[in-house]
């Protein structure tokens, strides 16, 4: 069998979320990597930012700092979340979206968000997808955090208890389980070890991304692992020559769309890496914009975003 995470759809209009994580005035992470592509889903999308910043810190320094803004303080989500309690706008929402923190007291503030909106539903589900942004691997191998160690600490005792959904990459589903994840077996057993239990809280489905495989270099795979099965979707590999800034915040906004448009678990995660492919590929061939530096071809590959040209195959593997 295979699960739904769709809520009941409203007579007419759209279904709402609120996306909760960072927003860049230039590039596509977080938010504005996000928004765009639930909004060409045809979600009203509700963002709130953890931040405001000139773009990704991943650029090179000039003067000194990669980036330029500011990360706010959880008083400034909490005053927003609580506006939009006082106005019972959160009853509305159907999803709740999560990334990049900054800091780890605004995950207090997100846990709030997320209580109050089940809340305010009076019954109806509202799903969250959290998607636990800690580290990823270098181009050694090597696993790095770039955020706090505090950051990892909220997110397992306070948002995965709380979420239906996760995605983390291998790194992040490693450091959640304290499992050590070298491949395909140990990701499936480190992802299952995070499910909800009888009694227990947890997410429902675990989407594992950026998973290498060891038989075909040149392809790439994200697994979707739930109580009642686990399935795969391969790539082909696609080489940047400077690493490329906000493709699991996109796949994280798709997933949860499709699952919300009704799609089974299996089925968003290959809509949703499919998508994700086909802008990525159109990111290859355009001018990397003024900044010099690749960012993701969301405008130009939008037509991509509801319907990808090329549906990737979805197999099962437990």
């Amino acid at each position: 069998m295979q699960p739904t995470f769709a809520p009941p759809r409203p007579a007419d209009g759209p279904l709402n979320i609120l996306s909760l994580q960072s927003h860049v005035t230039y590039g596509h992470v977080g938010n504005a990597a996000a928004v765009f592509p639930l909004q060409r889903l045809g979600f009203e999308v509700w963002p709130l930012h953890t931040c405001l910043l000139s773009n990704h810190t991943g650029y090179s320094p000039i003067n000194g700092a990669a980036t330029r803004g500011e990360v706010f303080a959880p008083e400034v989500i909490s005053s927003v979340v609580q506006a939009l309690e006082e106005r019972n706008l959160l009853g509305h929402l159907s999803g709740v979206l999560s990334g990049w923190l900054g800091k780890g007291s605004l995950g207090e503030a997100l846990a709030h968000a997320v209580e109050k909106a089940r809340h305010a539903a009076q019954g109806h589900p509202v799903l969250y997808l959290c998607d636990p942004v800690l580290g990823d691997e270098g181009s050694d191998g090597v696993g790095r955090l770039y955020t706090s160690p505090e950051i990892a600490e909220i997110l397992t005792h306070r948002l995965l208890p709380l979420a239906d959904v996760i995605t983390p990459n291998r790194f992040e589903l490693s450091l959640l389980s304290n499992q050590t994840v070298t491949d395909q077996a140990s990701a499936l057993g480190a992802a299952r070890s995070l499910l909800r239990r009888p009694g227990h809280d947890g997410p429902s489905l675990v989407i594992v991304t950026s998973m290498p495989l060891p038989y075909a270099p040149d392809s790439i795979s994200c697994l979707a692992i739930t109580h009642e099965g686990a399935w795969q979707v391969v790539t082909p590999r696609l080489a940047f020559s400077t690493p490329l800034s906000g493709t699991g915040d996109c796949l994280a906004a798709m997933v949860i769309g499709f699952l919300l448009k009704g799609d089974p678990a299996p089925q968003a995660l290959a809509h949703a890496v499919s998508a994700l492919y086909a802008i990525l590929l159109r990111t290859l061939t355009v001018d990397p914009g003024p900044s010099g530096s690749p960012e993701l071809a969301l405008i130009a590959a939008q037509g991509q975003i509801e319907q990808p040209d090329h549906l990737f195959e979805v197999s099962t593997i437990g």
